[in-house]
């Protein structure tokens, strides 16, 4: 019964693929870019973190605090 619209999905059990990471970088150069240009106009190229924007982690330890 071909026709029944009831197709399973297979899943591939081979290892992921190799990727060249300096390929990658190279290729994807002008839009990091691109990015980074848009992302230092906008923050006046003050990357720093403002303090009490900050979060605290999940493994901050609130008893050895005190």
């Amino acid at each position: 019964m071909a026709g029944d619209g009831s197709k399973k999905s297979q899943v591939s059990t081979a290892p992921p693929r190799k990727m060249n990471v300096q390929k990658f970088a190279e290729n994807r150069a002008p839009e990091l870019e691109s990015l980074h240009s848009i992302v230092s106009n906008r923050t006046n190229n003050n990357f720093r973190s403002l303090r009490n924007k900050r979060r605290i982690t999940t493994a901050y330890n609130k008893q050895a605090a005190k």
